[in-house]
């Protein structure tokens, strides 16, 4: 693959569990962010819901923010899915989608 521009990765701000990218992707960084009611759990999937693989757990303490920096990126290949758990502010992807035909 050809080395990829900044401006051409994108972000996604959730709020409620879904599709982030439907596409094959790589999965750069994600940052969750908990409420004040107490602390956060969040997952991200390969694929387009909850039956697809987990890739990994989230967590935040309480009116705290906790990034996951993925060096190098992590490759999905079915799509990213974002399931949002209890006391969760938000989450925020960075990911770029692969090309049709990669």
């Amino acid at each position: 693959m050809e080395k990829k521009d900044w401006k051409e990765w994108q972000w996604n701000r959730s709020t409620a569990s879904g599709r982030v990218c439907l596409t094959p992707c790589f999965l750069s960084h994600v940052s969750l962010t908990a409420d004040a009611v107490g602390a956060a759990v969040a997952a991200i999937y390969d694929g387009h819901g909850t039956a697809e693989d987990k890739v990994t757990d989230l967590g935040a303490v309480q009116h705290g923010h906790t990034p996951y920096p993925f060096n190098p990126p992590l490759f999905l290949r079915k799509g990213l899915f974002v399931e949002i758990g209890a006391n969760v502010k938000s989450v925020l992807v960075h990911f770029l989608p692969v090309p049709e035909g990669y």
